[in-house]
């Protein structure tokens, strides 16, 4: 049974459309008919709607439309669309063409509710801007694709990378991390947390963080040491303990020593040591029972336990530091060596050879135990507590271009840093304040060419407007004070070398991203202004 009835025009000289729709289970069936004077004779018909297009002749006059899953309302799908019939007719009496055109509503959801006729055709309205809002939605989507088409390959032809970008701003993120892991572990270990480079606060993952020795740079083995030796870490002590079960199996407890301590370094204090050594014994005696039996005079009323190779394992690392530091003038005799630890007094005894060849072992090799990671020997801990959360730092050759009829300028190196969109310096890293600061702003900032021949590589330049100067702030030794350049002492640039490439780059673009400068959007602006030309041009 056929519902919807519509029609178009309200004057008699135009004609008009009846359309009429019938809602099957798997179609809906679309009928229309012209209502017209003898003077207007139809030619054609357009029929359009969503995806489909058609042209048919004054003898078709119905249209089935089936009912699929695309057009079902859905979270993609409204239920309903638009239904275009555009009729082309002649009139008769002008001899001119001239189009009807008719818009309903066409329901493929059966739980689509009744609407007035005015409520379609508001309906209609939304559905057409909705339309248009998407098709724009679509011509903005792909010109995101062909910018970032544009985009990597523009990054190809400058030498960047914005994943790179985002990649060295999260190394110095960790990088400062990492040096407060050096000061304060505990603090350090929870904002690794919330950065997630340790995927929670559970142990187990605490110690596979702590343990691993793929971090660049590495953690401070004197931190993980003081860490492993506090009484309030008892539990991570004995979680780290268990990373060493395989390294340990069928070792000698000084071949498994020296594995151990190779990870970090012993703390200070006595009780921390003793914690740790403790953690170790007990493990050891758990995997090599066998070999501790062997090594037991047998002659010995008492068997060996986690206390006896505790007293044994604390008496190797005096010994060790005793053979090896300078500083002990009277060196442990293998006599005395033996009399500390040959019995115990529990009435306990090793074999006297087994201690020979550990002294004699010690002797020859130390054990060496690790002061520091790499935290320390790639990074500088500058005092300036500007330094403390970078945006990026490291050493630089300074050359600044004042000069005087004294003498010309020169390389400096210096302790550089960028924060709170300053770049600061320090000459020594003791100093506690920064002895130079250049406000970024106002200024641009160009890589150089190398220049081979005055071995000036990897360097770049900060450079202040034509006709203007660099504002900076140098460091009064006499007032203890910084004060901000004049006219005595304006200079226009400052030149950089960074230690590679690599580094020169980082640099380049910390300080264009402080200047609010991005060289990939000033690339593609100035591709699509060529383009523009060219376009003109032809």
């Amino acid at each position: 049974m056929f519902d919807h009835r519509f029609s178009v025009g309200s004057h008699t000289d135009e004609p008009t459309i009846e359309v009429l729709q019938n809602r099957a289970k798997s179609s809906v069936e679309v009928k229309w008919q012209p209502i017209h004077s003898p003077l207007m004779e139809p030619e054609s018909y357009e029929i359009s709607y969503p995806g489909t297009l058609k042209s048919v002749d004054t003898k078709t006059t119905n249209l089935r439309i089936p009912i699929t899953a695309d057009n079902q309302k859905s979270s993609k799908h409204d239920g309903i669309f638009v239904l275009k019939i555009e009729m082309t007719y002649l009139n008769k009496l002008s001899n001119k063409r001239a189009k009807a055109v008719r818009e309903v509503l066409i329901k493929t959801d059966a739980s689509y509710p009744e609407l007035s006729n005015q409520e379609e055709t508001l309906l209609i309205k939304i559905l057409h801007k909705k339309a248009t809002y998407l098709a724009k939605i679509d011509t903005i989507r792909q010109e995101i694709i062909s910018n970032q088409k544009e985009i990597t390959a523009t990054e190809q032809a400058l030498g960047l990378s914005l994943s790179q970008v985002q990649c060295n701003s999260k190394q110095q993120q960790f990088v400062n991390i990492i040096k407060l892991f050096s000061k304060a572990p505990e603090k350090s270990l929870i904002k690794l947390i919330e950065a997630n480079y340790i995927p929670s606060n559970d142990v187990r993952d605490i110690v596979k963080f702590l343990y691993s020795s793929k971090h660049d740079p590495e953690l401070s083995k004197v931190a993980i040491g003081e860490l492993l030796g506090n009484p309030a870490n008892i539990s991570l002590l004995y979680e780290y303990v268990q990373c060493f079960e395989q390294d340990f199996s069928d070792k000698t407890i000084l071949q498994a020593l020296r594995i151990f301590l190779d990870k970090f370094r012993l703390p200070g204090e006595g009780q921390k040591i003793d914690r740790i050594i403790q953690a170790f014994s007990e493990l050891y005696c758990k995997l090599n029972s066998e070999f501790l039996e062997l090594q037991t005079a047998s002659h010995s009323p008492v068997k060996f336990s986690p206390d006896i190779v505790h007293i044994l394992s604390y008496a190797i690392i005096m010994l060790n530091t005793d053979s090896h530091n300078p500083s002990v003038k009277r060196k442990m005799t293998e006599d005395q060596f033996l009399r500390i630890v040959l019995k115990n007094e529990n009435g306990f005894e090793w074999k006297k050879e087994f201690l020979q060849h550990i002294y004699r072992d010690i002797q020859a090799t130390e054990i060496k135990i690790r002061d520091v990671g790499s935290i320390e020997t790639h990074f500088a801990n500058p005092k300036a507590k500007v330094f403390e959360e970078p945006d990026i730092e490291g050493w630089l050759l300074v050359l600044q271009t004042e000069k005087t009829i004294f003498q010309k300028p020169k390389w400096e190196k210096k302790y550089c840093c960028i924060s709170k969109k300053m770049l600061c310096y320090v000459d020594n890293l003791s100093d506690d304040e920064p002895r130079g600061i250049i406000p970024l702003q106002n200024m641009r900032v160009i890589g150089l060419p190398d220049d081979e021949q005055k071995k000036i590589i990897n360097s770049f330049q900060i450079e202040a407007f034509e006709g203007s100067y660099l504002k900076r702030s140098v460091w009064n030794f006499s007032k203890g004070a910084h004060e901000w350049s004049n006219d005595s002492n304006k200079i226009n640039m400052v030149k950089f070398s960074a230690r590679n490439s690599k580094e020169q780059q980082n640099w380049i673009t910390m300080i264009n991203e402080c200047l609010g400068v991005d060289p990939l959007y000033d690339q593609l602006l100035k591709n699509q202004q060529n383009r523009k030309v060219s376009k003109d041009s032809l």
